[in-house]
C-alpha cells in the first residue's frame, strides 16, 4: 500500500492527499513513519504538515532532538510539538514544556501544562518527576503562576486539573493558594481532594499553618475534600484499585452510543473517579455492579444521564474561551491567509466541532 499512499500525497484533491497521510499512519512500517517526518520538515502545504505531526503523535513516535528544536522555534507548531512532547516523554521533551509555560502564546502555554501533568503522572520510574518539580521551581515566579491561574476560571476540565497538578508540586504559598481555593469548584473536586491530601502527607506542619490562615469557607470545603480522599483510601479493599480497560471500554462505548461523546484513553482517570462518585452515591462496590446497574433496563438510561452530566461541560455561548480566539485570531489566521494566497487558492474552510446550538460558528464567523 505504501506506494500507492506516497502517490497520493501529490494528489490534486487535498482531502485524497490528507487522507494518504493518515493512512501512512495506520500501516506504520519505517518507510511510512520517514515520509510522515519527511513531510514535517520539508513539505510547503500547512496541512500536511500538520497532519502529519498529529499522526506520528499518535503512533507515540519520537521525533528527531534538532526536529523538534526546529519546530518549536515556528510559532504555529510550538503547540503541534509540546503535544507530542507530552505523548512521547523524555529529559530534553521537559525542558521544552518548561520553556512554554511562560511563551506569549496562551495556547501554547496551555499545551505545556497539559503536557507537563501527564508526564509527571504516567512516569512510574520516577526519573522525570525530579525534573519536573525542580524544573517548576526555577521557570515559575509569581507572575507566570498568575497566568496559569487564569486557565483555573475556564471550563476546560483536564486543562484545569493539569494546572492544579502541577501546582501541587511546587511549595509555594501562592501555588497553595489557588490551589486551595480550587476547593469550592465542584467541577475538579475529586482532583483536588487528591492532591490536597498528598501535600498534607508530604508537607503536615506546613499544611496546617497555611489552612489555618485560610478563609472560613476554604478551611471547611478543604476539610471535606480531604475527608473523602481518606474514605476512598480506607475503602480501598472494598473499592478496585483500578477501573479494568475492559469496564472503561464498556462504559465509554455506551457514552458513545447514547450521546455522541467518546473519552480517549488518556480520559480513563476521570472516568474511573466520576464513576465512583456515583457509585458512592448508590452504594455500589464494584465497577462491574456499577456497569450491571447502567444496563438496568429500568434504571440503566437515568444512570447514564447521571455520569454523563459528571463528566461533561454543558455550556455554549459567543465569544467562548477567548484566549482561543485571540490564538485563532493572532496566530492561526494570518498564517493560513499567507498561505492559502501562495498556493492561489481563495478559500479557507473552519469546522467548528461540538458548538451544540451554534454560538461558537458564529463566533468564528
Amino acid at each position: 500500500a505504501v506506494p500507492c499512499l506516497l502517490r497520493a500525497i501529490n494528489d490534486p484533491d487535498e482531502n485524497v492527499r490528507l487522507a494518504a497521510v493518515e493512512a501512512l499512519g495506520k500501516v506504520n512500517s519505517e518507510q511510512a513513519v520517514a515520509k510522515l517526518l519527511e513531510l514535517v520538515e520539508k513539505s510547503n502545504d500547512l496541512a500536511l504538515r500538520f497532519s502529519a505531526l498529529h499522526i506520528l503523535g499518535k503512533l507515540n513516535q519520537p521525533l528527531p532532538e534538532d526536529m523538534i528544536d526546529r519546530l518549536a522555534k515556528e510559532r504555529l507548531f510550538r503547540r503541534a510539538v509540546y503535544e507530542i512532547l507530552g505523548q512521547v516523554p523524555s529529559r530534553r521533551g521537559v525542558e521544552h514544556l518548561l520553556r512554554g509555560l511562560t511563551d506569549p502564546a496562551k495556547s501554547v502555554r496551555q499545551t505545556a501544562i497539559r503536557s507537563l501533568a501527564k508526564i509527571y503522572e504516567s512516569d512510574t520510574n520516577g526519573w522525570l518527576r525530579e525534573q519536573i518539580e525542580q524544573g517548576l521551581a526555577k521557570a515559575l515566579n509569581n507572575e507566570a503562576l498568575e497566568r496559569m491561574a487564569e486557565f483555573l476560571e475556564g471550563n476546560h476540565h483536564s486543562t484545569k486539573r493539569a494546572v492544579l497538578r502541577l501546582f501541587s508540586l511546587i511549595v509555594n504559598e501562592q501555588a497553595w493558594r489557588y490551589l486551595f481555593q480550587a476547593s469550592l469548584d465542584d467541577s475538579v473536586s475529586v482532583e483536588v481532594g487528591e492532591f490536597l491530601e498528598g501535600l498534607r502527607e508530604k508537607y503536615p506542619e506546613q499544611f496546617r499553618k497555611f489552612l489555618s490562615r485560610q478563609p472560613e469557607e476554604v478551611r471547611q470545603a478543604v476539610k471535606k475534600l480531604i475527608q473523602e480522599e481518606e474514605l476512598i483510601v480506607l475503602g480501598a479493599k472494598q473499592i478496585p484499585e483500578q477501573m479494568t480497560d475492559e469496564e472503561f471500554n464498556i462504559i465509554r462505548v455506551r457514552l458513545s452510543a447514547s450521546y455522541g461523546i467518546y473519552f480517549d484513553d488518556e480520559m480513563k482517570y476521570l472516568v474511573e473517579r466520576r464513576a465512583r462518585m456515583r457509585m458512592r452515591e448508590l452504594g455500589l462496590k464494584r465497577f462491574s455492579d456499577y456497569i450491571a446497574y447502567l444496563q438496568d433496563p429500568i434504571n440503566g438510561s437515568k444512570e447514564l444521564y447521571e455520569l454523563t452530566n459528571l463528566l461533561v461541560t454543558n455550556e455554549t455561548y459567543f465569544f467562548r474561551e477567548e484566549f482561543q480566539l485571540r490564538a485563532f485570531q493572532e496566530e492561526i489566521m494570518p498564517e493560513l491567509i499567507q498561505s492559502v494566497r501562495q498556493q492561489g487558492r481563495g478559500k479557507i474552510k473552519i469546522w467548528s466541532a461540538g458548538c451544540s446550538s451554534g454560538e461558537e460558528p458564529y463566533t468564528i464567523a
